[in-house]
C-alpha cells in the first residue's frame, strides 16, 4: 500500500479487500471477478447499433477484461450501441505471435462498415457515468481521442472513428504500417502500437483540437475520476490492484452512487452476492 499514489481514491479500495480477506480468512489478494459473457472467442451485440464499441483480450488478462467487458455490455445495452468481443486472438493472427494491442486498426477496419461510428476500447476501461452518451462529444468530430497523461499526443486506450472514405484509408494505413514490423510480440515491442498509430495520425494532420480532447473528458486516470468521470482507463496498475480498483469501481457504479470508506465492504458485499447468485462472478487469488 505504501508504494501506490497516496490519493484516497486508489487506497481506500486496497484497503477495503486487503479487510475482507483478513476477516474471511482468505490468501491476501484474493479478490472476485467476472466471468466471460461466453464461451465463444468471439461475440457481437446488439448488431444493429449505429455506434459500434470494439473490445479484445486474450486468456491471460481475463480477469480484468472481463470487469471490462460486463461493463461495456449494460453501457451498450442502455443506448442501443454495437458491442464486438474478442476473446482471444482472432484466426488470422494465431500462431504469428503477436500482441492483441497491435490488432487494433484490424478490427476497427474489419467492422467500421457496418456503424456510423467505431470505438476500440482497451480492455482495463470502464464506463462510469453509463448515463451519459458518447453522442456528446462527437458533433462536429470524425476522429475522437484523448491525450495521454504522459508525453504521448494521445492514448490509444479509446479511439473513434466515423465511417468516412478518409478513416478508412487511415486505418488501412495504419494496418500497413504495423504489418511491416517484424517483432509485434509484446505490447511493448518496437515502441508500441501507440507510437505508431500517432505517427499515421500526424502524418495524416489528424492530431488537432478537433479530434483530440483532454483525458478529463474521457480516458480519465483513475486518481483524477470525479463523481461525474464518463470512461476512466486504468492503464498500467499492476494486478492484483486493477483488478481492486475496477472491480470496485463497477460495483460503485452498480450501485449508483459513489461509496466511502465505511459503505464499500457492506456495498461490496451485497453486489458480491448478487453477482454470485447470478452466475456472473468467479474467485480467483493473485499468486
Amino acid at each position: 500500500v505504501r508504494n501506490i499514489v497516496q490519493h484516497k481514491q486508489l487506497t481506500e479500495p486496497v484497503l477495503c479487500a486487503i479487510n475482507r480477506t483478513l476477516i474471511d480468512g482468505l490468501p491476501l489478494f484474493a479478490y472476485d471477478t467476472y466471468s466471460p459473457l461466453s464461451d465463444s472467442d468471439f461475440s457481437i451485440y446488439n448488431p444493429d447499433g449505429k455506434i459500434a464499441f470494439v473490445l479484445l483480450y486474450t486468456p491471460n488478462i481475463v480477469d480484468y477484461a472481463c470487469i471490462a467487458e460486463h461493463n461495456f455490455k449494460r453501457y451498450c445495452d442502455q443506448h442501443n450501441y454495437a458491442l464486438y468481443v474478442y476473446r482471444d486472438l482472432p484466426d488470422e493472427f494465431k500462431g504469428k505471435n503477436t500482441a492483441g494491442s497491435w490488432l487494433k486498426p484490424w478490427v476497427l477496419k474489419k467492422n467500421i462498415s457496418q456503424h456510423e461510428w467505431v470505438f476500440w476500447i482497451d480492455a482495463d476501461v470502464l464506463v462510469l457515468n453509463p448515463n451519459k452518451k458518447i453522442e456528446e462529444l462527437l458533433e462536429g468530430r470524425e476522429l475522437l481521442f484523448s491525450r495521454d497523461i504522459a508525453a504521448w499526443a494521445i492514448n490509444s486506450g479509446i479511439m473513434g472513428f466515423k465511417h468516412t472514405e478518409s478513416n478508412i484509408a487511415l486505418l488501412q494505413e495504419m494496418c500497413d504500417r504495423i504489418d511491416a514490423l517484424e517483432d509485434k510480440s509484446g505490447v511493448y515491442s518496437n515502441q508500441g502500437d501507440q507510437f505508431h498509430i500517432i505517427e499515421c495520425l500526424k502524418n495524416n494532420n489528424c492530431l488537432n483540437e478537433r479530434s483530440v480532447v483532454d483525458c478529463l473528458t474521457i480516458n480519465t486516470p483513475p486518481a483524477f475520476k470525479q463523481k461525474d468521470t464518463f470512461m476512466v482507463h486504468y492503464a498500467g496498475e499492476p494486478s492484483p490492484l486493477r483488478e481492486i480498483h475496477m472491480l470496485n469501481d463497477d460495483q460503485s457504479t452498480l450501485q449508483k452512487k459513489r461509496l466511502s470508506y465505511n459503505q464499500v465492504g457492506s456495498a461490496f458485499s451485497v453486489v458480491r452476492q448478487t453477482l454470485i447468485d447470478s452466475k456472473e462472478i468467479k474467485y480467483s487469488v493473485q499468486k
